[in-house]
């Protein structure tokens, strides 16, 4: 995702602060932005995976598991850059909390159940893409707390 329809949410949240409303608009803005560019990309390799995994290999058992990857996970890039631009927006208005819990929650999905699923389950690509896939669809809301409470908007004084 383009670093700057994602981080460059933090410093225009902050510095329009003080100005709840166009603060608003521009964290929902970039959500909007950050999404819709994240989604198209991820459609367009989810459908033609080849296409990416030629650029880096051409061995057949890596882009066989590659292939597999960006089929199942490329179609949530646009949850993955939501919850992104959700946490830069949040962090620009000061509140570190919710996107904190987000990133280590989903750090913990996708490592922790990847890796139980691999030795519990015998889970090969496939059940790994999913968790990580899953991993993004949660992340999304949960940074997403942050922008819909009414506490994170709320004027603070030193």
């Amino acid at each position: 995702m383009n670093p700057e329809v994602s981080s460059s949410r933090w410093p225009k949240v902050g510095e329009h602060f003080s100005q709840t409303p166009r603060a608003k608009k521009i964290a929902w803005i970039g959500t909007y932005i950050g999404a819709g560019f994240a989604e198209i990309i991820g459609l367009g390799i989810a459908l033609a995976p080849s296409l990416w995994v030629g650029l880096f290999t051409e061995q057949a058992p890596v882009s066989d598991f590659a292939t597999t990857y960006l089929i199942i996970v490329a179609p949530t890039y646009g949850f993955m850059a939501t919850g992104f631009v959700f946490a830069f927006s949040a962090q620009g208005a000061g509140h570190v909390v919710w996107p904190f819990l987000a990133y280590t929650i989903r750090t913990l999905i996708a490592a922790g159940g990847g890796i139980l699923a691999v030795q519990a389950f015998h889970a090969g690509m496939a059940g790994i893409a999913v968790i990580v896939a899953v991993s993004y669809v949660i992340f999304a809301p949960i940074c997403g707390i942050a922008m819909l409470s009414k506490t994170v908007w709320e004027k603070r004084t030193p």
